[in-house]
């Protein structure tokens, strides 16, 4: 139970810390951000997410330490990341319901000639 106590201190240390970081929003045009944490384990990731520009992604190994103190430097990445383009190219190739399948080629055959008995002169099994 102590273990669980002592990581929410540090949990919360490490939020105090990021706020305190130099982070100087003058400098940075201000823009609404969506960050999400998710922490499995000893692993993470981060989302970032701002309107009109596809979202940033990147996982990590670690806490919410590690993510506490990446998150400033992701924050920038994004930014740079959509300043030269917000959203991914287009894709121009048709979806896979779009694709039409290569038609099949027609074989002709030559009409099947009965062999054996024919219905007339069959014997009948029961």
């Amino acid at each position: 139970m102590d273990n669980a106590v002592d990581n929410i201190g540090a949990e919360i240390e490490a939020e105090a810390n990021v706020e305190e970081a130099d982070i100087s929003v003058d400098t940075v045009a201000p823009m609404e951000l969506k960050v999400i944490v998710t922490l499995k384990g000893d692993r993470g990731s981060i989302g970032i997410s701002a309107p009109q520009c596809d979202p940033v992604f990147t996982i990590f190994e670690g806490g919410l330490q590690t993510a506490l103190e990446r998150l400033p430097g992701l924050v920038e990445e994004a930014r740079s990341r959509w300043a030269q383009s917000p959203r991914y190219p287009k894709c121009q190739a048709p979806l896979p319901s779009q694709v039409q399948p290569p038609p099949q080629p027609v074989q002709h055959s030559a009409p099947r000639r009965q062999s054996g008995p024919k219905e007339g002169n069959m014997q009948r099994m029961f």
